[in-house]
């Protein structure tokens, strides 16, 4: 049986509602952190919105937790205005559908 790869398990871990930092995840998969950014920044070019939020603590340290989540609109419409792209969004199904002859310009609302 094939193993998943890392990837595929940091994505599961996110869609499961957790926050990991770059260090827990490389403890558990048994890689550097530096490995698992890698791997992220994959996944963010595959188009998933995974964030990198900055928490401190009570007592000022700060760390870095991952995170799955929607973008906002403003940000879809960015991303396809920078790509030169046209099209609409589909609130119903979460995507943007692209579309050469849609006339309508993308604007972020």
């Amino acid at each position: 049986m094939k193993s998943m790869s890392l990837k595929t398990k940091i994505l599961g871990k996110l869609k499961n509602g957790g926050e990991f930092s770059p260090k827990q995840f490389a403890s558990m998969f048994n890689v550097s952190a530096t490995t698992v950014a890698a791997r992220v920044s994959e996944l963010r070019r595959e188009g998933y919105a995974i964030y990198n939020n900055t928490l401190t603590d009570s007592q000022g340290r700060t760390s870095n937790k991952y995170r799955i989540g929607m973008p906002t609109r403003a940000v879809i419409a960015a991303g396809y205005k920078a790509l030169g792209a046209t099209g609409m969004f589909d609130k119903n199904q979460g995507e943007f559908l692209v579309n050469k002859n849609y006339k309508t310009e993308v604007t972020a609302s």
